[in-house]
């Protein structure tokens, strides 16, 4: 659980999330549920929402991406499923409601890969989202806590 609480004097705009990274074995799989695909823009950052395509949707479960993937996917429900049939294990990752968006980054080059669970869009604060509830940009007011939970759950395949 991350908790975070505004202690100054102001209202204070916020996201937060996970970074966890994953061994990027031939075989993994992975599954989840979303409705927005986030463009990326040239800096890295998340550029404008597009309606989910099929060839970018993870919903039926899917390989990794052959090509370089660093995006977010908006309208997250929470859940996603990584299999790694090769060592016979998968992992459920299951997250609070306030987590709206799963950010992939899926490099061929590089021998791991992320599924970053996050509260907000990541270029949010670049767009001006503040006020977009689809952008996930929380706003604290003096006093105010924010806070969500994020649960890995490795399982057995075939169990």
């Amino acid at each position: 659980t991350m908790t975070l609480t505004n202690t100054g004097p102001v209202s204070m705009p916020f996201g937060f999330g996970l970074h966890p990274w994953f061994d990027r074995d031939p075989d993994v799989t992975l599954q989840f549920n979303a409705t927005r695909f986030y463009l990326e823009e040239p800096q890295g950052i998340s550029g404008d929402p597009i309606t989910l395509a099929p060839e970018l949707d993870f919903a039926d479960g899917r390989p990794l991406p052959a090509g370089w993937r660093n995006n977010d996917y908006g309208g997250w429900t929470g859940e996603a499923t990584l299999r790694f049939p090769a060592r016979g294990a998968g992992l459920r990752i299951k997250a609070d409601p306030i987590f709206k968006h799963l950010m992939l980054y899926a490099d061929p080059a590089k021998p791991y890969f992320c599924v970053e669970p996050q509260t907000m869009a990541s270029g949010a604060f670049n767009r001006g989202g503040w006020s977009d509830p689809d952008e996930g940009a929380i706003v604290l007011a003096p006093g105010e806590s924010s806070a969500g939970t994020v649960s890995l759950m490795p399982f057995a395949l075939g169990a």
